[in-house]
């Protein structure tokens, strides 16, 4: 009598073989991203505005700095390596060093929390959004593929309708401008969790972002004066893993950027991303000024 192996049980062996793979080739797949709007350009070009050999990015597809700080012809060489080029955007603060502070210094609100000449902004104010639009298009100028927007957390500090609406138009504007490259440029939220749940609870899917970056998931700023970085608690840890794991089925690409003291950290924080399917850049420095090398 022939003996058929049960075809339940075969499944329950193979299945978890097939999610192991599939977890581990999202992490092998996963782009490779290095998230630097702190970075000085005179740490990666030279004195004749040529960048450094051998390139400072290398390992890295796509690159987030603040092209503000950067000239055309320095976006274009790190085209002409292969990189993709995300500008950082800020919609919902202002720092008082930025040039145009004293023009929109009436809008500022309260400060913000660890940082120093910063202010939450009114996004509610025609004049600031249509200053994010510009702001769009003079970075798009200089060449950028995509903008890394911060600070929609402003609706966390300011949750009314009317705020969203008005973060949701602002991002609107920037999606439907034209690289130069002829297409829409990519948009990455950094940070947001609030404002993104809330878009992820919409019944008609309409968001002009197709990426999010959440800081701070495995670890977290204890001191930003030195500063000094510990790990997060466990009950933290599980929000921001399961808030991840909400973005990724709804088709939104996921990058974890955490602030680490050691390379032990570093390793095992990358170990857990791999495992968990996610991207990630780590930094050792809280201004991202600084390039960690791919390891």
């Amino acid at each position: 009598m022939k003996k058929y192996f049960p075809f339940f049980l075969l499944i329950l062996l193979i299945f978890p073989l097939f999610a192991s793979f599939h977890t581990r080739a999202q992490a092998k797949n996963a782009p490779t991203i290095c998230v630097l709007p702190g970075l000085d350009p005179e740490k990666v070009f030279d004195e004749e505005g040529d960048l450094l050999t051998p390139d400072p990015f290398a390992g890295y597809k796509t690159i987030v700095i603040d092209a503000q700080f950067f000239t055309p012809e320095q976006i274009d060489q790190l085209h002409q390596k292969g990189h993709t080029i995300y500008s950082y955007l800020n919609i919902g603060s202002l720092e008082t060093s930025r040039s145009d502070y004293p023009e929109y210094k009436d809008l500022c609100l309260a400060p913000y929390e660890n940082w120093p000449n910063e202010y939450w902004i009114d996004v509610t104010d025609g004049r600031w959004q249509d200053r994010c639009s510009a702001r769009g298009n003079e970075l798009i100028a200089k060449g950028v593929d995509g903008f890394f927007v911060d600070n929609t957390d402003v609706y966390y500090q300011y949750k009314t309708k009317r705020v969203k609406h008005c973060i949701d138009a602002i991002l609107k504007r920037l999606r439907k401008k034209t690289t130069l490259s002829g297409s829409n440029p990519q948009i990455m939220l950094n940070g947001g969790d609030v404002y993104v749940t809330a878009k992820l609870k919409e019944k008609k899917a309409d968001r002009s972002f197709t990426a999010i970056c959440q800081e701070s998931v495995y670890n977290q700023v204890a001191d930003y004066k030195k500063p000094r970085f510990v790990k997060r608690s466990t009950s933290s840890k599980k929000y921001y893993l399961s808030y991840l794991k909400t973005c990724r089925k709804a088709g939104l690409s996921v990058l974890v950027l955490d602030y680490v003291g050691t390379s032990r950290r570093m390793k095992d924080i990358r170990a857990a991303c791999k495992k968990a399917g996610f991207s990630c850049y780590l930094s050792k420095s809280l201004t991202l000024d600084t390039i960690t090398p791919i390891k």
